[in-house]
């Protein structure tokens, strides 16, 4: 009997994670936005090339950050008068493995390894994939803990499939969203595990993904939330966690190490090639939190979170069903969503560099496959109370079908130009939901 449970076919989570690496294989060509294979690359992108251009600079043109032809003017030039990214190098440490293997390719077809060229183009591709497909097996592990098989696998499914992760995943994976994403999943496990076992090795993991996520973006390190109420429900629960950190408190210390050896680097990069040790930013880009539009941010049709992912319409529901015995409260994933919702509202570029959706809420999805996981629960595993109940999950089954469709074939879109997010208003947003066509058609 034990063996029948342990075999793949009672597994139905794993068999998502092996469905979304096959599909990464097969059909990844189909959501691409460029043919790599023709030298097409998406190196043109500011944000991309900036984030990445840490590893050619440093391997390949002798830590400088002037190049040659088109190249030459695509980092912005700095106090003194030198290009230089205006990001941090988190994201090019997290696609350092990648550039390796890039770069024994280039050296076993005898290309000249500059950094730029298809096989590299490939590999940071590929990374993006690595890491959100990676991210759904420690997600995994969160969710069996207080899920069934069954309901862990929709969850992974629609993680992955039924919002703009999957855009950001299989056709925009150079950008840091799955790196993101995967940084949330492995913190959230790393979370779970230290409150219970409270291991030197997980407090340090955890701090060391706590740094990264601050050279990533350093707004992201509001993650640390959940790391500090976790298992706050009540003011006892609260007391009970404030004894339990000052039982801990060299565990503590220990976490700020790896972040303070993360950050090291970067200020010695900063100041030695800007003068300052923190990156200067353009006047223009900053926070105004007295013009934050969160209707905006949810609803609006240019980068509306809601609009372009629909699927929160079920997490919403899902954290207001979370009961007390859960180990993340209903008020901390509400304040969390409030946060994030003030926070990324108030940015000068709501939009993000214009890309698809609300981009920078999509990593969050991480910690919203709990509520979605728990409204899947009420529905698909409660026992019948209504007569009208079989109506009501198959209800529920269309239209998370539908969710899947939507995001899949919004992202073809806007592959093909079809929905150009900058652009968007009511009148477009309302046609492309109405006419669907694949790119050869005319």
């Amino acid at each position: 009997m034990l063996q029948d449970e342990n075999t793949l076919i009672n597994k139905p989570s794993l068999i998502v994670i092996i469905f979304a690496l096959c599909f990464s294989f097969w059909l990844v060509d189909f959501w691409r936005p460029v043919n790599f294979h023709n030298g097409e690359t998406l190196f043109g992108e500011a944000e991309i090339f900036e984030r990445y251009s840490f590893l050619p600079a440093l391997f390949l043109n002798k830590a400088s950050f002037e190049w040659p032809g088109t190249l030459k003017n695509q980092n912005p030039i700095d106090p003194l008068h030198k290009p230089v990214p205006k990001f941090n190098y988190g994201s090019a440490l997290l696609d350092l493995p990648f550039f390796i293997i890039a770069y024994c390719q280039s050296r076993n077809q005898l290309l000249t390894p500059g950094g730029f060229s298809a096989p590299f183009a490939g590999a940071l591709h590929w990374s993006g994939i690595f890491y959100a497909i990676a991210a759904l097996f420690f997600l995994r592990k969160v969710l069996l803990t207080y899920f069934s098989e069954r309901v862990t696998a929709l969850t992974l499914f629609l993680c992955l499939f039924g919002n703009p992760l999957f855009y950001y995943t299989f056709s925009m994976g150079e950008l840091p969203q799955t790196k993101l994403f995967f940084l949330f999943c492995l913190f959230l496990r790393y979370t779970q595990l230290w409150h219970q076992e409270h291991k030197i090795s997980q407090i340090l993991i955890c701090g060391i993904i706590t740094g990264l996520l601050s050279l990533i973006n350093f707004f992201e390190i509001y993650i640390l939330l959940f790391f500090f109420c976790w298992d706050v429900s009540t003011l006892k629960s609260l007391k009970s966690n404030f004894h339990l950190f000052k039982q801990h408190r060299r565990q503590l210390t220990l976490f700020l190490v790896p972040i303070l050896i993360l950050w090291i680097p970067q200020l010695l990069f900063n100041f030695h090639y800007t003068g300052q040790w923190l990156t200067p930013a353009e006047p223009k880009e900053k926070y105004d939190f007295t013009d934050a539009r969160i209707n905006e941010m949810l609803f609006g049709f240019r980068y509306g979170w809601i609009t372009y992912s629909p699927l929160m319409l079920f997490v919403i529901p899902g954290i207001f069903l979370l009961k007390k015995q859960f180990p993340i409260s209903k008020h901390l994933f509400l304040f969390a969503i409030l946060l994030l919702l003030v926070v990324y509202s108030s940015w000068w570029d709501r939009s993000y560099g214009g890309y698809y959706g609300a981009r920078r809420l999509v990593p969050a999805m991480a910690w919203l496959s709990v509520p979605l996981a728990v409204f899947i629960t009420k529905i698909f595993q409660s026992r019948a109370i209504h007569r009208f109940d079989a109506l009501l999950r198959l209800s529920v089954s269309a239209l998370l079908f539908l969710c899947i469709c939507f995001t899949c074939a919004q992202s073809y879109q806007v592959i093909h130009k079809r929905i150009i997010p900058s652009e968007m208003d009511g009148t477009r947003y309302w046609k492309t939901l109405r006419t669907f066509k694949f790119a050869d058609d005319k």
